[in-house]
């Protein structure tokens, strides 16, 4: 309740095994106070005379936080955040996930105009040498110009050193990992016998819950400068495991720079295929490449790699960017890019740099949310009980806790038996002793 506003009886009561038992003699403690609940008052007002016994109290369903499929901790996170002035900024939140939809579809339209660009540049090259073999036959001399530089060569060797190398610099990394078959998304979990009516969902609900799990798990950026690590969780960036579900933090972090670059990508790419200024120089630099052929159909080639390589430049700038504490725009306009075409050559170099606030945009947590919106809302509950698990059992000292263990609604079953009050005087009469009374009752109780 204190570190992730949920609520629920641990069934194991601190210790490792898991049983109803246990739970049954606790409960029964506190029903037993009705048998007595005069005790220890005196005076003529205060007289009982039911005498009510408890003869069987038995629970007969049950429901984990953890089912079906982690429901109750969605319910509870969900009524939580209802709860908060969050709830008020629903619009926005929704406008995040527009925002998510429009930048998958984007990133559709990069990758399929870079894969096409990579086709198109094989043919190139086998074009070019085609066109320097039959010119040498027909006794013409042709060369490949000299003294240009093909900024592609550059953008390609960022690109074999590794994009998450080339942007997360000399970060200080963390180091830490779990085991996979600690966690609870990877092991078999006791399963209720109760069945809850589902009390909330649909989409903005789901937007709900994404914004809870934003605020109760740490990331990247949520480190001090120094390094200094606030989480005292076994995993640090605990929101890119949200997103990318490895067993370590760099594994993970890797993930999210990697989906961030080609997200950044989809928008940058969209910016540069209709932006005339920056069209007419990637044709004029193709033309100083290629030209020499004499094939339009390489030059075009050439110039659309050009602007497929600026785009994952940019990409890739931004990305640092948003690591190193920046914002960056969702949509790019002139104000707001930062590579030129010549400046593409000497990529490696800027990587190395600070990134460049932009002044204006989103910054990394943004960007976090819009790549959880992209993804489903099942996959990020179990991977959100996973944390409040593991950072249960490292922060606070529970090394056998256990989500599903956690008892959110139960059903219990109980007899009670009493003294016959009013008949006992036919006794004197028939010599007839009266039987018990006993009654059963029903009852259960959840916490939602």
């Amino acid at each position: 309740m204190k570190d992730y506003e949920l609520f629920g009886l641990d069934c194991a009561y601190g210790g490792n095994g898991f049983s109803t038992d246990q739970m049954e003699e606790h409960l029964k403690k506190y029903l037993k106070w009705n048998e007595r609940p005069l005790e220890g008052i005196t005076g003529i007002l205060f007289f009982d005379p039911w005498q009510i016994r408890l003869s069987q109290s038995m629970i007969t369903e049950y429901s984990l936080l953890s089912d079906p499929g982690g429901c109750g901790f969605y319910d509870q996170a969900v009524s939580f955040m209802k709860e908060t002035a969050l709830a008020q900024a629903a619009g926005k939140l929704h406008a995040y996930y527009a925002d998510a939809q429009k930048m998958e579809d984007l990133q559709k339209i990069y990758e399929e105009a870079r894969t096409a660009s990579d086709s198109a540049m094989e043919g190139a090259e086998s074009g070019a040498e085609a066109a320097i073999a039959q010119a040498r036959e027909e006794g013409i001399r042709l060369e490949r110009p000299r003294g240009i530089v093909n900024p592609l060569r550059e953008i390609a060797k960022v690109v074999r050193q590794g994009i998450f190398e080339s942007v997360i610099g000399d970060a200080d990394i963390s180091g830490n990992s779990v085991s996979g078959f600690s966690l609870a998304s990877h092991r078999l979990l006791h399963t209720g016998t109760l069945k809850l009516e589902k009390e909330t969902g649909g989409l903005t609900d789901d937007l709900l819950f994404r914004e809870y799990l934003l605020d109760h798990f740490p990331n990247f950026a949520d480190h001090s400068p120094d390094g200094t690590e606030r989480s005292a969780g076994l995993l640090q960036y605990q929101a890119e495991y949200l997103a990318a579900g490895k067993n370590s933090d760099v594994q993970n972090l890797k993930s999210v720079v990697l989906k961030l670059a080609l997200l950044r990508e989809g928008a940058n790419y969209l910016y540069c295929i209709q932006d005339l200024g920056m069209n007419a120089e990637t044709e004029g630099l193709a033309l100083v490449l290629m030209g020499w052929t004499g094939i339009p159909q390489l030059v075009e080639a050439v110039k659309q790699a050009l602007l497929v390589g600026w785009t994952c430049a940019e990409s890739l700038i931004d990305v640092r960017t948003l690591l190193l504490g920046g914002r960056v725009p969702l949509m790019k306009d002139a104000s707001s890019w930062y590579c030129s075409l010549d400046q593409l050559k000497d990529l490696s170099s800027i990587l190395r740099e600070p990134g460049k606030d932009r002044g204006t945009g989103l910054r990394y947590k943004d960007y976090l949310r819009i790549l959880l919106n992209m993804q489903p809302v099942s996959q990020q509950i179990r991977r959100g009980m996973d944390l409040v698990e593991m950072n249960m059992r490292s922060a606070n000292g529970f090394q056998g806790f256990r989500i599903d263990h956690c008892i959110v609604a139960v059903r219990d079953r109980a007899k009670w038996s009493m003294e016959p009050v009013f008949t006992r005087v036919t006794r004197a009469f028939t010599g007839i002793a009266p039987q018990l009374w006993e009654t059963q009752i029903q009852a259960g109780f959840a916490y939602r």
